[in-house]
């Protein structure tokens, strides 16, 4: 009877624990790495974060090394740092009645960076090497915009970011023009960080606002963003065949027979 009963009930407490223990628990999916519509992952692996580190303290180095010594002091920054002392003391683009010169939009960032420094335009010495320091902070976000750029564009590939970054870094002309106050600096931030928005933030809502406004921040800080219009659309409009479900194809156009 007791045999019966333990075969009808299942067994004694110690095999019903043994089946227990040889259920297997379903292990939990780790998420998968985000990728982009072009295929790229949006996570960096352990070699492209050492190149990306690399990039960044070499250009820092690169471009921060004798930062106020090395070149010159150029008229061209006086002039700025001129007009960007205006906006703060005077609430006008430039002290002159009369003048001639470029959009206003690279000194009037140039006049919210002496704002918020302690000391304002003699936080670094001379207002000069206050606008250079700004340029070095800058170069150095470029940088990373340039590497997650060409790294986009070459499919995941961190030879081409790297080749980018070094030159950009190394290259004598950029050592040299990039440490002064120019308005093809803050020109190249606003360009580098309208695309970067256009090809990293494509899940967004809003991304293409957002890209065309640092865009256009760009023209208005130095005209010569306007050539590189011409290189925009086809970023601008290959999402065009992605539906309201994120599904790559265009949508089948109704027919009479859904109606």
């Amino acid at each position: 009877m007791p045999r019966n009963l333990t075969l009808l009930g299942g067994g004694s407490p110690k095999s019903r624990n043994r089946q227990r223990t040889r259920v297997a628990r379903p292990r939990k999916a780790s998420p998968a790495p985000a990728v982009t519509s072009t295929g790229v992952s949006a996570r960096l692996t352990q070699a492209g974060k050492l190149a990306l580190a690399f990039a960044l303290i070499s250009g820092a180095i690169t471009h921060g090394y004798h930062l106020f010594d090395y070149p010159l002091y150029s008229t061209d920054e006086g002039i700025y740092l001129e007009r960007s002392w205006a906006v703060l003391r005077e609430g006008k683009l430039s002290p002159q009645t009369y003048y001639y010169d470029h959009a206003p939009g690279g000194w009037i960032l140039l006049a919210f960076w002496e704002f918020i420094l302690p000391k304002h335009f003699e936080t670094f010495g001379n207002p000069v090497n206050s606008g250079r320091v700004l340029m070095l902070i800058l170069h150095v976000i470029n940088v990373y915009f340039l590497f997650e750029i060409a790294r986009k564009f070459s499919k995941g590939s961190l030879l081409a970011p790297t080749i980018a970054c070094f030159f950009f870094n190394f290259s004598p002309l950029a050592v040299y023009y990039q440490r002064m106050v120019l308005l093809d600096n803050f020109m190249v931030f606003w360009f580098l960080l309208s695309l970067y928005m256009l090809l990293h933030k494509e899940s967004q809502l809003f991304v293409g606002a957002w890209s065309g406004l640092a865009f256009g921040i760009a023209v208005v800080t130095k005209e010569n963003a306007a050539v590189a219009l011409a290189g925009r659309p086809e970023p601008a409009v290959r999402h065009d065949d992605v539906d309201i479900h994120g599904e790559r194809g265009n949508p089948p156009l109704p027919s009479a027979l859904d109606a």
